[in-house]
């Protein structure tokens, strides 16, 4: 008969390698800051535009971890990756064609840093250092979250969200390159922490937060209430989180916790507003 600890890691192994190694924590995380930016920016977002983001994710993600140089976080069987990368593109596709060709055209420059960023494994001599990496990955994010949602609605470009977005996604993707500290030294792979050193790495993510903080409290009265305490809680959070990331910290917490912080905001804005008629 199994053990309970036995079971448990079972159950723990299998959760990682269905909801987080697979990368749908991370698409759904995605489309959660989608949606929370779209508040903020009191628009609605089509469902088909989700979906874009999910299947983009999962494809890109997907395909980067089967391709990458250290292939850490790739599924152990790469069929199943190569079933979720075909299925993810179709589907993905598929939401991006129903939102007409002209949204099509406005997806292709994020679609191009994005795609550049994974060619770059294929082709060593594309690769950018890796301390460049983070300000792609975090265009990208602040790219599909803010800009094309703003199109989307016809709305003036709210540069100051974009900005924050930005930084928040670099902020923890310094995290993730502390988990890869010991990895990335291996390779001399030139990270941020690599360069700078871990804690120097926390003081800049430090910085960053602190003035994120600044600018949301600055931005007060054109943030609805309840996203306002959303995003500080939001950055107390990550604050708490990336003080106490260590290279030796197993790799689901950066996939939960890390990543996670992305989906935070939208989810404290859905429980305030649940029991905001409790409280009043």
């Amino acid at each position: 008969m199994m053990s309970d600890r036995h079971m448990d890691r079972t159950v723990k192994d299998t959760f990682s390698l269905i909801f987080l190694q697979s990368f749908i924590f991370l698409g759904l995380c995605v489309v959660f800051l989608a949606e929370f930016a779209a508040f903020v920016m009191h628009i609605d977002l089509q469902w088909m535009y989700d979906g874009v983001l999910f299947f983009g994710t999962l494809a890109l993600y997907n395909f980067y971890a089967k391709i990458g140089q250290q292939k850490l976080y790739a599924l152990q069987n790469h069929l199943i990756a190569d079933v979720i990368i075909l299925v993810s593109l179709v589907l993905g596709g598929y939401c991006a064609l129903s939102l007409g060709l002209e949204m099509v055209f406005i997806l292709i420059p994020g679609m191009v840093l994005s795609f550049l960023y994974v060619i770059a494994e294929i082709y060593p001599s594309l690769r950018a250092p890796k301390y460049v990496q983070p300000l792609i990955i975090s265009l990208v994010f602040s790219y599909f979250t803010v800009i094309v949602p703003a199109h989307l609605a016809t709305i003036e470009i709210p540069w100051w969200l974009f900005i924050c977005i930005f930084f928040f996604v670099f902020v923890l993707c310094l995290a993730f390159d502390i988990g890869d500290f010991y990895i990335d030294m291996e390779k001399s792979l030139l990270s941020i922490p690599v360069l700078t050193g871990i804690h120097k790495s926390k003081f800049i993510s430090f910085f960053i937060l602190g003035i994120l903080f600044i600018v949301v409290g600055i931005k007060r009265e054109t943030i609805p209430p309840d996203a306002f305490y959303a995003m500080l809680t939001t950055l107390v959070v990550t604050s708490y989180l990336i003080k106490r990331t260590q290279p030796s910290d197993d790799k689901s917490f950066f996939f939960f916790w890390i990543d996670g912080m992305m989906a935070l905001p939208y989810f404290i804005l859905i429980v305030m507003r649940l029991f905001s008629p409790i409280l009043t």
